[in-house]
């Protein structure tokens, strides 16, 4: 007689065969309001600091509430994030690859920073180094005054 331990592993087994094949597991009804709930936490945070966002814009320039948004609603989809170091304010490019949508709202709740395309980017990056090397090529070659009065 088998124990009730394999017979209750045969259909855990089955079930995560079928998912690995590509089959959608139907959600429980525990399932159904875990997400209602989270969703509804998500909408309910969006109706709160859009309009804050709004009025603090024609007030202020910069307003805090994107950071606050997205760093709310990535713990609300379950990232738990922890900042470690100084945070720097401003004067910062970062370069950050990521493997899902969660990763981003972690980052931007984080760190407040904005986010461009792959395309944008390049672009961006290739523009950037080229201003830094026509700096220090300009800053490196004496002016033609300073040359011919070291000469004479």
């Amino acid at each position: 007689m088998p124990s009730a331990s394999i017979a209750k592993s045969a259909p855990t087994t089955e079930r995560r065969a079928a998912i690995a094949a590509g089959q959608p597991e139907p959600l429980s009804l525990r399932g159904w309001l875990r997400l209602g709930v989270r969703f509804g936490l998500m909408l309910a945070l969006l109706l709160l600091c859009l309009p804050l966002h709004y009025l603090y814009r024609v007030l202020f320039y910069g307003s805090p509430f994107p950071q606050l948004f997205l760093g709310g609603v990535a713990r609300i989809v379950g990232a738990r994030v922890e900042r470690v170091g100084t945070p720097l304010k401003r004067d910062v490019f970062f370069v950050a690859n990521h493997v899902s949508w969660i990763d981003i709202l972690a980052m931007a709740g984080a760190s407040g920073t904005a986010f461009v395309a792959k395309a944008v980017a390049g672009w961006l990056a290739n523009d950037l180094l080229l201003r830094e090397l026509s700096k220090k090529r300009s800053s490196s070659e004496k002016s033609p005054s300073s040359w011919w009065s070291a000469r004479m």
